[in-house]
């Protein structure tokens, strides 16, 4: 499933450029493309959702396209962006553009990351906000389907999780849910796509969490979680936030060195909750074989 928000990125810098090339203003180009003065401006900003082929065919002509191939190959762009995703009915923003992503740095302070959660934690956290049942399963499932881009077949996407250590730490849900979630986390260690590593102690993000999603072809863009609401996408502060995970990846527990204090804490939790389930070892090569 390609992204709608990317097509439309691609598409909208593909313009610009031919437009600029063509020494053209939006305005001008908008004019030329017999429509109102300010839709070249939405276009390049990724605004217009709603376009056709006869008006797209003016504008690139008035810009200068003139290779019928390059012609198909943006009229592609904009008909895949009116594609619609699984994620429309959910009314989200994050499972579009993390369906176009080639990679996800994230960084979690307080919880485990959704596509790194199993159901019964995602389910314990979206209790505690004091989501109604129904609106519980309904994110649950749309967080299950998110995880997909991590194992699909065709281009994976690549995550890189820092977490902070109190994120395995807290109990959320019960012993045996956190213990499954902590055990999951050192399973998708070992897994090609994905990293998980741990930093403890006082860190320069104690702030807040945040995901970097970075792109083929166009620029990349940080998602910030709000409590209420759909979270908030910024283009702006893009190179801070980068160098900020790579400090606290320098900063974090290497990968071999978190899936020993996960294994540890998966182990911890096993006898916390030992009254309350049948105990089953941690295998031994999940602890060892990550280095």
């Amino acid at each position: 499933m390609t992204s709608p928000t990317i097509q439309r990125r691609l598409f909208a810098q593909a313009i610009k450029k031919y437009r600029t090339a063509a020494q053209l203003t939006p305005r001008e180009a908008s004019v030329r493309a017999k429509k109102y003065a300010n839709w070249v401006y939405e276009i390049e900003r990724g605004e217009s959702k709603q376009l056709r082929r006869p008006e797209v065919e003016r504008l690139l002509k008035a810009c200068g396209v003139e290779s019928a191939s390059e012609r198909q190959r943006l009229w592609e762009l904009v008909d895949s962006a009116r594609e619609p995703g699984w994620w429309q009915e959910y009314d989200m923003v994050l499972p579009d553009l993390e369906a176009g992503a080639q990679r996800i740095l994230a960084y979690e302070p307080l919880c485990v990351p959704g596509l790194l959660q199993t159901p019964e934690y995602a389910r314990a956290v979206l209790i505690a906000a004091g989501h109604d049942a129904c609106e519980i399963e309904r994110r649950v499932t749309a967080r299950m389907r998110r995880q997909q881009i991590l194992t699909r077949s065709d281009s994976p996407v690549r995550l890189d999780a820092v977490l902070d250590e109190s994120v395995i730490s807290k109990v959320v849900g019960s012993p045996e849910v956190m213990r499954a979630q902590v055990r999951h986390l050192v399973e998708l260690a070992h897994a090609p796509t994905v990293s998980v590593r741990i930093v403890a102690g006082a860190h320069a993000a104690m702030v807040g969490g945040f995901g970097l999603l970075e792109f083929d072809g166009v620029g990349p863009l940080v998602y910030l979680e709000t409590p209420v609401g759909k979270g908030i996408v910024v283009e702006d502060g893009v190179p801070q936030y980068k160098a900020l995970h790579d400090r606290l990846t320098d900063e974090a527990r290497s990968t071999a060195e978190s899936v020993v204090r996960m294994a540890a804490r998966v182990d911890a939790l096993r006898h916390q909750g030992a009254q309350h389930e049948d105990p089953q070892e941690l295998p031994h090569e999940l602890v060892l074989g990550r280095r």
